[in-house]
């Protein structure tokens, strides 16, 4: 139920045929208050009122609200004040239906797939590492990796380690890790970071994939202060 209407109304432009009203309007009801611009034009050549009602909150340039009421026939030249009582009384009832209408609500992504529990197992073949510690002056330790894809998958994810010896919490040096390029077989493909596991990279694999290689920089601290 409407408890409190408040509009303040003002004549856009008339003509013979017919007169368009404006109200900038606030619906107070049980639950939220509602507030934007109504249109209502009057046709009297039909003998009808259009009503457009748009709401701020939705900011949309359509329409929440649109109908076009028949009304009994008036006189060829009505006074705009007697317009303008009909219109504000059509306004009320609309903004009565307006406030009971359903309205969208905002609706919450689905979570994606749970990252799969690593298992302490040999793995199917040998994974070969690259370290390159030249660039010492700047900390900058530049890693490859070779490593082979399991027969028949279609997508690899690789974690970063989340746990150091001695830590109470998972608190890996995550952003340490820079410019990282994977490939497939030579060719380069996009990795994704998981959505929720920030620690994990999926690496799409097209069919028959053999390798994965990888490539990125780990930023070493350059003050004892920052830690390992």
């Amino acid at each position: 139920m409407v408890e409190q209407r408040t509009f303040n109304a003002w004549v856009l432009g008339s003509s013979p045929s017919a007169l368009t009203n404006c109200y900038k309007m606030k619906v107070k009801g049980n639950e939220a208050t509602l507030e934007g611009v109504a249109f209502l034009a009057l046709d009297r050549r039909t003998n009808t009122i259009s009503f457009q009602l748009f709401l701020e909150r939705y900011n949309s340039t359509q329409p929440m609200l649109s109908r076009e009421i028949p009304i009994s026939p008036m006189p060829s030249t009505p006074r705009i004040r007697s317009t303008s009582l009909l219109l504000a009384s059509v306004l009320l009832s609309a903004c009565a239906f307006a406030q009971t209408k359903p309205q969208p609500q905002p609706q919450p992504v689905p979570m994606p797939p749970p990252i799969v529990t690593p298992v302490d197992k040999p793995y199917i073949g040998p994974i070969k590492l690259t370290v390159d510690l030249r660039n010492n002056v700047d900390r900058v330790e530049t890693v490859q990796e070779e490593i082979p894809v399991v027969p028949g998958a279609r997508e690899m994810v690789l974690l970063y380690p989340e746990w150091l010896p001695g830590d109470h919490e998972p608190s890996g040096p995550i952003a340490n890790l820079a410019g990282i390029v994977t490939r497939v077989d030579g060719k380069r493909v996009q990795w994704v970071r998981d959505r929720v596991h920030v620690y994990a990279f999926h690496v799409p694999l097209p069919a028959n994939a053999k390798t994965v290689e990888l490539d990125f920089d780990y930023l070493s601290p350059i003050k004892p202060s920052a830690g390992r």
